[in-house]
């Protein structure tokens, strides 16, 4: 992964649950193997890694068992999915935040000391792909709108890291067609005004 992907920032609408860990969290950050995980992050992993080695396997028969099984966990997967939807939507609180794939800033609720930990759960929008990881604060200016948090992202795996490089290179292409079409509008809108204000020469007979 180059750097340039990695530190790629955009102005995005995130949901956002966090919580400031205590400092034997912090030292031991065991809350996040405690946590239930994306299971449709984890779903995709597991995936990958079944797709991978289906192939290898040489009976027929355990090959056709293996699919349906795998099908069938994914059906009960789903369900606890949509189940579970409505409870962690009503968590998070869609928020203003300036984001790459190493980090974060947003206003939180509280002012929270720089070297802090932050247990975070990110709702990407509008895929609706939740990101857990932790991240350490670097800084916290107090404003009007509230407490500005700088953060640093820990422990982001691999592939949740490219996850949110997508989801940051998608919502970068429809900013830019989105200026572009603004743009576009105003020149029109222009172009009409100084139309409408050239005099009308007089129809000669």
């Amino acid at each position: 992964m180059s750097e340039r992907r990695r530190f790629f920032r955009i102005n995005d609408r995130v949901g956002v649950a966090y919580r400031v860990l205590t400092d034997a969290e912090a030292d031991s950050r065991q809350e996040r193997d405690n946590e239930p995980m994306d299971t449709m992050s984890l779903l995709s992993r597991y995936e990958n890694t079944i797709e991978a080695l289906l192939p290898q396997v040489d009976s027929e028969v355990l090959v056709e068992l293996l699919g349906t099984l795998n099908k069938k966990i994914n059906c009960v997967v789903a369900q606890l999915e949509l189940d579970s939807r409505l409870v962690r939507d009503i968590a998070h609180k869609v928020r203003e935040v300036n984001i790459s794939a190493c980090g974060m800033a947003f206003v939180a609720d509280e002012h929270v000391p720089p070297g802090k930990v932050l247990s975070l759960d990110l709702l990407l929008r509008p895929e609706g792909t939740h990101l857990a990881t932790y991240g350490q604060v670097l800084d916290c200016q107090s404003t009007d709108a509230g407490h500005y948090l700088r953060v640093n992202f820990m422990s982001l795996s691999p592939y949740d890291q490219e996850v949110l490089i997508q989801h940051i290179v998608r919502k970068q292409g429809w900013l830019i067609r989105e200026q572009r079409d603004r743009q576009q509008m105003e020149a029109s809108s222009e172009l009409q005004h100084e139309l409408q204000r050239m005099p009308v020469k007089p129809r000669t007979k």
